[in-house]
């Protein structure tokens, strides 16, 4: 689920105004303009990640909110020009992407699998080489390792209890990625996916949170069929 930040959110076009460096260190000058296809917020470090499409090539940066030489909260209008995409321009554009990527990618071999990450204690996991290598277990077919490496993330404190829906969204990805050459490992990764959702949904303390939990389960089954089509 993306943020949203002032006026920018996902699915606006923006135009900076006014020169700034991001976290990454790269400078932006008046006039560069990208597309924003998502927002993740890091609360604790007051850190924007905005993940863009530029020229038809997917890229990202880094915003220090707290750094008062660059774009804040409540300034943004300041730094950024953004104007929304009628939808139907929108998903023109997105059907070629998506197009051109699957083409690419169902010519690709399967990535290889890494190796094993080693143990450690949970809390100084980062799930990134774990999600990777079941990505590329799921890939391969070697659906019973895949699940041992997915019982690992089960135990990390991001992804515990109401942490759920961001280990369903991380599957949710890696489908998306795996399918134009695996549809087989994408079907399995979505599953994997709703058993996650399905988890956190069973959380809910009251009727009004089981219902708010409900329409991001909804959304979720929305994604998969655009994905993968009706379930058979």
């Amino acid at each position: 689920m993306s943020a949203t930040i002032d006026h920018l959110w996902a699915w606006r076009q923006v135009t900076v105004r006014r020169a700034f460096s991001d976290f990454e260190g790269r400078r932006h000058e008046p006039g560069e303009s990208w597309l924003i296809t998502r927002i993740d917020f890091d609360y604790p470090k007051n850190h924007a990640t905005f993940h863009i499409e530029q020229g038809g090539k997917a890229g990202r940066f880094t915003l220090d909110l707290g750094d008062k030489r660059g774009p804040q909260n409540g300034e943004m209008r300041e730094w950024f020009d953004a104007e929304d995409e009628s939808p139907e321009l929108r998903e023109a554009r997105l059907t070629r992407l998506r197009q051109a990527k699957d083409a690419a990618a169902s010519k690709a071999p399967p990535k290889p699998v890494p190796a094993p990450v080693p143990e450690a204690a949970v809390e100084r996991v980062d799930p990134t080489p774990i999600l990777e290598r079941l990505s590329a277990l799921a890939g391969h077919e070697r659906y019973e390792e895949a699940e041992a490496e997915l019982q690992r993330l089960f135990k990390l404190p991001q992804y515990d209890g109401e942490g759920l829906p961001g280990l369903a969204e991380a599957l949710e990805g890696l489908a998306a990625e795996v399918c134009p050459r695996h549809r087989r490992a994408a079907v399995w990764l979505y599953d994997r996916a709703f058993d996650c959702w399905h988890g956190w949904g069973s959380m809910a303390t009251s009727g009004g949170d089981g219902t708010a939990r409900m329409y991001h389960i909804k959304q979720a089954y929305e994604r998969r069929e655009k994905l993968l089509g009706p379930q058979r």
